[in-house]
């Protein structure tokens, strides 16, 4: 289960990203399906800056698909289940505005506090405390964890895999008897998401049953593909995103 959880980690989308001013090229992108798009921020604002004259910032970009904003702070595969339709594998194409506003003060400090903001709370949902977090950033040092947490933007094979590393770190079980999992389910339906604790009181129970009771919801996509009868305890040990939270679109 370690390679599978591996493999989902490392899994892409093709993207496209345009800008509509003038003749500029477009930018070419492989986004993995569980970062948030803040992570690419300063990659896209580096390639388009040098075609434009304006004194943009890189804190007023913003991604449009089919003329709907996509929120930086949301995993692309989520995204990407939830809005896009298409069969084949040609790139999604995205389109760059620049807002008249910056959306945040600083880009490293926003990607920072949105990563750890999320990872607090999954801890909190799974341990009701954030003690692992705690430990593991006091053994570090504050400044090498979160230097050490930038690895988020390009974590490849050839790093070894230090963040299996951490995760194992920071997501080991604790004494309590809790086998709680913090869940995120999108739809289009409501517009939004439902953040949720499921509990697993059975080992033989399936993520599928958990959230059809959990949710009013029946039929739902875990990593772009439909999501069947899998054990809810793969998903506490296994199948949950560098965030912590477990993602799902509802159908």
């Amino acid at each position: 289960m370690q390679q599978t959880r591996e493999l989902l980690w490392k899994s892409k989308i093709a993207v496209k990203i345009d800008i509509q001013q003038g003749q500029i090229p477009p930018i070419y992108l492989f986004i993995y399906r569980q970062h948030y798009l803040i992570f690419y921020f300063q990659q896209i604002f580096d390639h388009f800056i040098q075609f434009l004259h304006q004194n943009y910032k890189v804190e007023e970009i913003r991604l449009f698909y089919n003329d709907k904003e996509l929120p930086y702070n949301v995993p692309f595969g989520v995204l990407f289940d939830l809005n896009v339709n298409q069969e084949d594998f040609s790139p999604v194409n995205i389109y760059l505005q620049f807002g008249a506003l910056k959306q945040f003060g600083s880009l490293e400090l926003e990607k920072e506090c949105q990563f750890t903001f999320n990872l607090k709370q999954a801890l909190i949902a799974r341990f009701k405390n954030t003690h692992n977090l705690t430990q593991y950033s006091d053994k570090q040092n504050n400044l090498q964890f979160f230097n050490y947490l930038s690895k988020y933007e390009e974590f490849e094979p050839h790093q070894n895999w230090l963040f299996i590393k951490y995760d194992n770190s920071i997501f080991q079980d604790q004494n309590g008897g809790f086998i709680n999992i913090p869940v995120r389910v999108y739809s289009q339906k409501i517009n939004g998401r439902i953040q949720a604790i499921v509990t697993i009181k059975n080992p033989q129970e399936t993520m599928l049953e958990l959230l059809q009771k959990t949710t009013s919801f029946q039929e739902f996509l875990f990593g772009g593909i439909p999501l069947h009868d899998i054990p809810a305890m793969y998903f506490y040990k296994w199948f949950y995103q560098i965030d912590g939270f477990c993602y799902f679109v509802a159908k």
